[in-house]
């Protein structure tokens, strides 16, 4: 537990709550006492602003996720709770109700979901994350089924005594959302000045009602009358690629976790489509390349190590083709690291795709019918072709860069390439390579005479992109680990001279971990990057 008196600025370290598990929620009660949701530690309670604790979960469960105070009555109390595995299956969630404090609990759950699932598991039994009262109204009360299938919300008008349903992932009242992500709301809000007006949020967007559930409205995104989506300025994606066709600039294809598998737009970003949807809904994109013979995009579908398939589709009449087996690792296997796709052109003119899978790299010379492990290059990373030559194509390693001639058939190391290679980027005739918190660590560029020279040092650059127009314009992109407390990346870095010198550009970026960057090939003054977290920005 840490206090500020100086509006955050400064924190002290006042206390440790329930053996330093994590806090999940804390409230202020209407007569100055504190209490705490701690993770699987139930409610605990202070008396003297933090400083001392002492349990308060008398008849509560152990998972409480969210808390709640009547904003007149300092004893009336209101705890959201998850659910709990076990030996005996899972437990399902609820509402609790205190009216002294904390001191003791009584479920207050009549009429909310309390479903349990097949096979025991908690994901899949009904659980809720977040409750909410409002201050106008301290009858009115909103809480969420974020179960696993069972996503829902619901709303009370009695304190909490009985519930009724307002809001589903099946049919009822889901308004239409640029993401298929269910309804279930990890957090809500209800206006402090109308009971009818409430907003909930999940990870991929935020819904608003101002009828008391009757109706809702995604506050994140527009429907276009193309049927596309645009969105608002809100956006918690985290980013992998940015890939925009040089044949056709104003394709531009997003890859990232969860939703983002992947988002297409064929108006240079004004309207965003999910093709794939029919494949997953769900599930992320790590990479993605347009055909070498112009016809589609692949793309390399999964994410923390799961792969999800390889995909061919066609951004404008929505065609798309799903592959796996067949050579590849079937779909839903771990394979650990998720590296790149990359369509290339072979010597005699025939399109290949290769795709690195858990350090393996795999190569199709059928459209994707059938795939061949190519067996003499080692822990591949990523891929990358070099445009106008082909048959080339180079794949970082985690003993430096390797090439083909042979549109992957053969690689041969390059001499003197830095080691944990993870991200590649050839333009002009450059071949710049990039180690992420591994080996020779930052930024790397190829030499027209085969050595190498290292351009940044920092061990936390994540990609790179040139200036498709001016070589010597160079745009880098900073990543932090998202557990880190305090973020170590710089995010934005841009050279003017080659590399020689840089200079931070992050003004407008709401964090600075950013994993991706591309430039627009036909609008170099137009930069999208792809932050760990917040979704993607366009500057230019």
């Amino acid at each position: 537990m840490w206090d500020s008196h100086d509006g955050g600025q400064t924190w002290a370290r006042i206390a440790t709550v329930a053996g330093g598990t994590n806090l999940v929620d804390g409230i202020w009660l209407a007569d100055g006492a504190l209490l705490t949701a701690a993770l699987g530690q139930g409610v605990w309670r202070s008396e003297d602003g933090g400083r001392s604790w002492f349990p308060a979960a008398a008849g509560l469960p152990a998972d409480i996720r969210a808390l709640a105070s009547h904003p007149s009555r300092p004893g009336t109390i209101w705890a959201a709770a998850g659910s709990l595995g076990g030996d005996g299956g899972a437990t399902p969630g609820g509402v609790w109700r205190s009216d002294d404090g904390g001191r003791s609990w009584s479920a207050s759950s009549a009429g909310l979901d309390a479903s349990t699932s097949v096979d025991g598991s908690a994901d899949h039994t009904a659980r809720y994350h977040a409750i909410a009262v409002a201050l106008s109204d301290p009858a009115v009360l909103m809480t969420s089924n974020v179960a696993f299938g069972g996503e829902s919300v619901h709303r009370s008008v009695d304190g909490g005594t009985t519930w009724t349903e307002v809001l589903d992932d099946g049919a009822f009242r889901r308004p239409v959302t640029a993401y298929s992500t269910p309804v279930g709301a990890e957090a809500i809000a209800i206006d402090p000045s109308n009971a009818s007006r409430a907003i909930l949020g999940n990870a991929e967007y935020l819904l608003a009602t101002a009828d008391a559930g009757a109706t809702w409205d995604d506050l994140t995104s527009d429907l276009r009358a193309d049927g596309t989506f645009s969105g608002r300025g809100y956006s918690g994606l985290v980013a992998n690629r940015v890939v925009i066709d040089p044949a056709r600039p104003e394709t531009v294809v997003l890859c990232g976790f969860d939703g983002a598998n992947p988002l297409v737009s064929i108006d240079g970003g004004r309207g965003w489509r999910r093709p794939l949807t029919s494949w997953d809904r769900w599930g992320g994109c790590h990479d993605a390349s347009p055909a070498s013979d112009g016809g589609g995009w692949w793309a390399l579908l999964g994410q923390a190590g799961t792969f999800n398939g390889v995909a061919w589709f066609e951004p404008r009449s929505g065609q798309w083709r799903g592959f796996t087996g067949s050579g590849l690792p079937e779909r839903g296997s771990y394979v650990g690291d998720l590296g790149a796709i990359e369509a290339v052109q072979a010597p005699d003119g025939s399109q290949v795709v290769l795709v690195s899978l858990g350090g393996s790299v795999y190569r199709s010379a059928d459209e994707g019918s059938s795939w061949q492990a190519i067996t003499n290059v080692p822990a591949a990373t990523d891929l990358e072709d070099d445009p106008g030559r082909p048959g080339l194509v180079h794949v970082a390693t985690t003993v430096g860069v390797w090439s083909s001639a042979d549109a992957g058939l053969h690689f041969a190391h390059l001499p003197g390439s830095p080691s944990g290679a993870t991200r590649l980027a050839v333009t002009g005739g450059a071949l710049y390579a990039v180690g992420f918190r591994q080996g020779d660590a930052g930024l790397h560029r190829r030499t027209p005479t085969g050595a190498w020279e290292r351009l940044l040092a920092d061990p936390l650059v994540a990609d790179v992109a040139a200036d498709p127009r001016d070589p010597a314009h160079l745009v880098a992109v900073v990543n932090d680990h998202p557990y880190h407390d305090r973020i170590a990346s710089a995010g934005v870095l841009r050279s003017l001279d080659g590399g020689a010198t840089w200079a931070p550009e992050v003004e407008g970026l709401p964090l600075t971990r950013v994993a991706a960057v591309a430039f627009d090939p036909e609008r170099p003054a137009r930069v999208i990057v792809g932050t760990f977290g917040r979704g993607y920005f366009v500057a230019g």
